[in-house]
């Protein structure tokens, strides 16, 4: 069998609005397509796409169960994304936080023990962002 490709992520959130504005203020995404309840973003290799979590039945009719609430989400999952400089987009991230945007910055950028310097910054819908 052929080696996949990762073509796309999808999170469901409970606020689009805030999850656009964390996503394009702090993290300096830019849109490709947005519709009434989703907003896709592309980026060098792959596709984020921000989805409002659909109603339970709807989830119910592909086996799924709803999201659990933000404050249970997102360590279990880490969203990497990389940056030409890291301190920089940390810092980008801190000035739109400062600025009303929400979201919150968890760990500074610091080296781990498998070689890579990250950090880490959580979404207003519990996502967690590694920033490299």
């Amino acid at each position: 069998m052929a080696r996949p490709t990762l073509v796309g992520t999808y999170l469901m959130v409970e606020s689009l609005g805030d999850e656009r504005s964390f996503h394009e203020d702090a993290l300096g995404l830019e849109p490709t397509q947005v519709g009434d309840d989703n907003v896709e973003y592309a980026t060098k290799d792959t596709r984020l796409r921000l989805q409002k979590a659909y109603e339970a039945e709807t989830l119910a009719d592909f086996e799924m169960i709803p999201p659990v609430p933000s404050h249970e989400r997102g360590d279990d999952v880490v969203v990497i994304l990389s940056f030409d400089d890291l301190d920089e987009a940390v810092e980008h991230v801190r000035g739109a936080l400062e600025n009303g945007t929400p979201g919150e910055v968890l760990t500074e950028p610091r080296s781990t023990p498998w070689g890579d310097r990250i950090a880490l910054v959580r979404s207003p819908s519990g996502y967690v962002y590694g920033l490299r």
